[in-house]
């Protein structure tokens, strides 16, 4: 039972009493994926709604949510994530695009959670200071922001990607990360100052965006670098780059054509 889908377990649970309490304790939870319609969505919330806040599990090791249709009632998401929050969630993914929401306060001071990725109609309404001591990997997609400033706090933080579409400055500020490898950046703002500032210490770094970021960085641990290219490009930009990236062992230029890569 431990092993199967989430829809599987719950169906299994109807076939005996024996079984009805069965799927409660499992860790790994996963419910979307495919187009709703406007009742079945509503089972679903329903489910949700009555059973997850008694799920049995003392520790939640992923939640992943995907709704794709209209149906849906933002605070239900919201009350959702409270619930995992306080199950020590580790994995927590949400893809909902269709409508815009706000995700709880608990879940930018969780402990427990090793991996997040948010994507779709995501408003940050975040604390001044975001505080995720054991988070690895962060993935942000298709948000907006309520602040005009907040800081990550990521000590143990691997992977970072972004993907924003908002050509007003980038409020977030991502410090302390002695840990992070990759990073993934792929934004419309035309400032990037602050967020290349604070990704230095990274191997390999992906930019796919045509905003600059000028000099005075020093990539010390830089090993892997791709980055867009254009026909008014300004190569003392990377000129600039490789000077600054002295442990550089290759390099990828991504054109709409094609990808040239320098070893």
């Amino acid at each position: 039972m431990s092993l199967a889908p989430t829809k599987v377990a719950v169906s299994t649970s109807i076939l005996s009493k024996r079984w009805e309490f069965l799927w409660m304790w499992l860790t790994k939870l996963e419910f979307g994926d495919e187009l709703y319609s406007e009742s079945e969505f509503k089972s679903l919330q329903c489910f949700l709604d009555r059973n997850l806040p008694l799920h049995r599990a003392p520790v939640i090791e992923s939640f992943r949510l995907e709704l794709s249709g209209l149906y849906f009632n933002p605070e239900d998401i919201r009350m959702w994530v409270v619930v995992v929050v306080s199950r020590y969630v580790r994995e927590l993914e949400i893809y909902c695009p269709e409508k815009q929401h706000i995700l709880p306060s608990s879940l930018y001071t969780c402990k427990s959670l090793v991996i997040l990725k948010l994507d779709g109609g995501i408003i940050l309404d975040v604390p001044p200071m975001v505080c995720l001591p054991s988070l690895r990997t962060l993935e942000l997609k298709g948000y907006t922001c309520d602040v005009d400033e907040f800081v990550i706090d990521t000590p143990s933080l691997e992977y970072f990607k972004l993907e924003d579409r908002n050509y007003d400055s980038h409020p977030c500020l991502i410090e302390n990360m002695p840990k992070l490898t990759v990073a993934y950046v792929d934004v419309r703002s035309t400032d990037l100052q602050s967020l290349i500032g604070s990704i230095t210490s990274v191997k390999y770094l992906t930019i796919s965006s045509k905003a600059m970021f000028g000099d005075g960085f020093i990539f010390n641990h830089l090993e892997h670098l791709t980055l867009p290219v254009w026909d008014d490009y300004p190569w003392n930009v990377l000129v600039q780059v490789l000077k600054d990236s002295p442990n550089l062992r290759e390099l990828s230029c991504l054109s709409e054509m094609n990808v040239s890569s320098f070893v």
